[in-house]
């Protein structure tokens, strides 16, 4: 079974759990939960920390991710 992301129907400032690797890289539009600041004018994020939620998984292929715009 695939699992389909549709970018249009998620909103913005949503968060999920992701797994990394070659096969599933970041969708677009989203950014990993580490603590950063988001640097994209087109971004209702722009400039502001995202949260770090680094801590959620031990395995460091599982991350939280929020989408951006």
């Amino acid at each position: 079974m695939a699992i389909i992301i549709n970018s249009q129907v998620e909103p913005v400032g949503s968060i999920k759990s992701w797994v990394l690797s070659e096969l599933s890289p970041l969708p677009a539009e989203w950014l990993i939960c580490d603590g950063s600041t988001v640097v994209d004018d087109s971004s209702p994020f722009n400039g502001l920390s995202l949260p770090d939620m680094r801590s959620q998984f031990s395995d460091q292929n599982f991350v939280m991710i929020i989408k951006v715009k």
